[in-house]
């Protein structure tokens, strides 16, 4: 299973490069359950062994990236606190629909790595 997912992260970041990277460490940092210090770990082992990234860029990438995902969840639970000020008595409704939302971002996080990985099935099963 572990070495599943590193072919996985390891196929991403050979399609998708430095966005791949920036992706993930962005969405990390705003919050979300994304593994962005493992594809950073791994962008970095790849500049070493395969020469098809550079380290100098995947630093600067890492540093951006995260600051504005940092800067973007900041924000983000600036306007839910912010939302909870204006309905005041209604807060449980408020925090209900966003635990939905929250089950809605890992169904959709899963339904996207479910397709990346039957397009990458697909296109091995078309290469033989």
């Amino acid at each position: 299973m572990a070495q599943h997912i590193v072919d996985l992260l390891r196929s991403l970041l050979a399609h998708y490069g430095y966005g791949a990277v920036a992706g993930a460490l962005l969405l990390e940092n705003a919050g979300l359950p994304v593994p962005g210090e493992t594809v950073l770990l791994l962008a970095s082992f790849l500049a070493y062994s395969e020469h098809r990234l550079r380290l100098p860029y995947i630093i600067l990438i890492g540093i951006c990236a995260a600051t504005v995902g940092d800067n973007l969840g900041f924000a983000i639970v600036t306007v839910i606190s912010s939302a909870g000020f204006f309905f005041g008595k209604h807060w449980d409704e408020l925090v209900e629909i966003l635990g939905d939302a929250n089950v809605a971002v890992v169904i959709a996080i899963c339904v996207l790595l479910a397709i990346l990985w039957w397009r990458r099935r697909r296109r091995a099963a078309d290469r033989s």
